[in-house]
């Protein structure tokens, strides 16, 4: 690693409001308040979600490399 000097220029700085993730939030979205009860019941369901896309793909990683 050699020492560099860098020069910017910066063109927009903007932050975001996120709202809070909480049961009012699931309550006032129609598409979450349809399919969850509260905040935690649609944690769950995200983590559950997350959790079986990452089995499938190790899954198929490991397919990939018997295979080769």
């Amino acid at each position: 690693g050699m020492p560099a000097t860098v020069k910017a220029k910066l063109h927009e700085l903007f932050f975001w409001v996120v709202p809070e993730f909480n049961d009012d939030f699931v309550k006032t979205h129609p598409d979450y308040s349809q399919r969850f009860e509260s905040a935690e019941e649609m944690r769950k369901a995200l983590l559950a979600t997350t959790a079986m896309a990452r089995v499938q793909d190790l899954d198929r990683q490991l397919e990939d490399a018997l295979l080769d």
